[in-house]
Formats: structure tokens, C-alpha cells, sequence
């Protein structure tokens, strides 16, 4: 994926009055606690995935509430009030989740390092529906235990995330505070970089998306180089059974079995290994590499569209009129 390639249509939905409302009835609780400290309102910002699951394949795995918010956001796009902080540092986003809606606090330093700080969700979607099969039956197992947020933290790609179990964003802004402190200590020209526009909010989905791309990359390459080594484990132990087999074979009955025993056992202790190896190779995994603040902002405002709204036929009247 290139700089300028995203899998996400972001828009800037500030003016479009239906999509204020759907926002309001989810957002207005922490919209008045942000602005109780400080912060002030800095625009409405829809995202729409470019490849979707479609209303019937949403309502052959959901159900209830979790299935008529994950279609509400397929089919009208998913909205996130942004607001800046007073000293002009920290954005604040209202993002609605499965259990509730919850604030993330970013901020964006110079050299293109992004810290988060985000109340962690209640819980993953839980209404599958019973009669979903084989795919409903993975579905829950995938969303059975803790919360995950989708975006991942990522320190050695200037990705730094940090979900808090406390749902009180007065003790969210002084964390948030606190890791932005620590953080800037690690790194050179760690300056804040200001953010005053709806684009400031693109950067970090857009640096998500980008950073989890060049993952899947990187470990499908470290998947093709265990997967070798699994077969070379494979052949070798192919090569010396013939002389296991025959020691094992003057053993009697049970050690005619043993040869299968301990190629099965070689085969169990090869995946094993592969995986742990594999998931380990992934979070030691550097990259992608920086890019400036100045970069991340620049293309997060070519990402950003304007959407149409189509005034009501009255203010119609009145443009045409003035």
C-alpha cells in the first residue's frame, strides 16, 4: 500500500444535518464533558469502508442492537465528532463501539509519532445470532473474552496506544498528559505538532490502516520462511526414519509403533514452534518507517472529502433568491 492508497472514503460531514443527528444520540453526554474542559468542537468526521459486508450477510451472523449499529454504519458511514484542546495539542474524538460510546485523546508529535489514549471498549459485538452455522460459531469464538480496540499499538512504528479501564476523561486527559511527557523523552525533534483542522483526525486511522498493511506483509513473509522450515523438519525426519524404524523394530510389537508416535510428535512440535516463532518475529518487526507530521497531514487532507449535502427546497429558495 502506498502513501496515498487507503481501503477507507473519508469525509468531512461538519454541514450534513442528518448526520449531526445520528451522531447527537450517541456523542452528547461526552460532547458536554469535553467542553466542560475546554475543548471545543472541530468538526464531524464520517469514514466508509471502500469493501463492506453487505444488510444480509450483517444479519445472517448479528443480531439486536449490535446488528442495526453495524448496518447503520455500513450503509450511512460511521461518524466521529472531533474536538480540539484548548492549548491546541490533543484531539479528542467521540467514537461510537459495541457497549458504548467512548472518548480517544491524539496527539501528533513532529517527526510523525502518534500517541492514543482511549477509554477501552465495554465489549466486542455478543448478540450472534444462534442458527449462523459454522460462520457464527467462529464469529463468536473470535469476539469471546476481553475487548481489543482495531487499532494496535505499535511503538517500534511511532505507534503508541494505551486503552484505560476507567471511563472518567478527566483521569484520561491527565494520563494522556502523562504518556505524551514520557513519550517525547524517547525521541529527537518530539515537538507537539499542532493540529487545528478535521484532517488532523484522518492521520490516525490512515497511519493505522498503513502500519497494519505492512504487518500483514511482513508476516506473510515470515510465514513462507517457517513454513520451509517446517518441511525441511518434515523431510529430515522422513530421512532418518528408516534407521529409527529398524532400531525400534527389534523392540518388538511396541516399538514397530514408535517410529509413527514420534513423527507425529515431530510434526506437533514443528507447528508449534512455527507459531510461536512466527508471532514473536511479528511484534519485533520494525516499521514502517516515519514519515514527518507535515507528510501525515498532507495526505490526510488530500484523503479528506467534502460530503453533498442536498439542502431542504425552502434554503434552496433563498440561495436562488440572494
Amino acid at each position: 500500500m502506498s502513501d496515498l492508497e487507503t481501503n477507507q472514503i473519508f469525509e468531512n460531514a461538519t454541514q450534513d444535518r442528518s448526520a449531526q443527528q445520528r451522531a447527537a444520540v450517541y456523542s452528547t453526554r461526552w460532547q458536554a464533558a469535553l467542553e466542560m474542559q475546554g475543548f471545543t468542537p472541530l468538526g464531524l468526521l464520517k469514514t466508509r469502508a471502500s469493501r463492506n459486508l453487505t444488510r444480509d450477510q450483517i444479519e445472517s451472523i448479528l443480531e439486536g442492537d449490535d446488528a442495526k449499529m453495524l448496518i447503520d454504519v455500513v450503509e450511512n458511514g460511521d461518524l466521529t465528532p472531533i474536538f480540539l484542546s484548548p492549548d491546541g495539542q490533543t484531539l479528542a474524538a467521540i467514537e461510537n463501539f459495541f457497549g458504548g460510546p467512548l472518548v480517544s485523546l491524539h496527539t501528533l508529535l513532529g517527526n510523525g509519532v502518534i500517541i492514543e489514549t482511549t477509554m477501552r471498549p465495554v465489549r466486542r459485538p455478543a448478540q450472534v445470532r444462534s442458527g449462523a452455522g459454522l460462520q457464527g460459531f467462529l464469529v463468536r469464538a473470535a469476539m469471546s473474552g476481553r475487548s481489543r480496540w482495531p487499532r494496535e499499538n505499535r511503538p517500534q512504528a511511532g505507534f503508541f496506544i494505551e486503552l484505560m479501564e476507567e471511563h472518567n476523561l478527566t483521569a484520561l486527559l491527565a494520563r494522556h498528559r502523562q504518556r505524551q511527557a514520557e513519550i517525547r523523552q524517547q525521541y529527537t525533534n518530539a515537538a507537539v505538532y499542532p493540529l487545528s483542522d478535521l484532517a488532523g483526525a484522518v492521520i490516525l486511522p490512515l497511519r493505522s490502516e498503513r502500519i497494519g498493511a505492512h504487518r500483514a506483509r511482513q508476516q506473510a513473509r515470515i510465514n513462507r520462511g517457517m513454513m520451509l522450515g517446517m518441511i525441511l523438519i518434515i523431510l529430515l525426519t522422513v530421512v532418518f526414519m528408516r534407521p529409527i524404524a529398524q532400531f525400534f523394530a527389534s523392540l518388538g510389537n511396541l516399538g514397530m509403533a514408535a517410529p509413527l508416535f514420534i513423527a507425529l510428535a515431530v510434526s506437533f512440535l514443528a507447528l508449534g514452534l512455527m507459531a510461536f516463532v512466527s508471532a514473536l518475529l511479528a511484534k519485533l518487526t520494525p516499521g514502517p518507517a516515519l514519515q514527518s507530521a507535515a507528510e501525515l497531514h498532507q495526505q490526510a487532507a488530500a484523503a479528506l472529502q467534502s460530503v453533498q449535502v442536498e439542502l431542504p427546497d425552502f434554503e434552496k429558495d433563498e440561495t436562488a433568491a440572494g
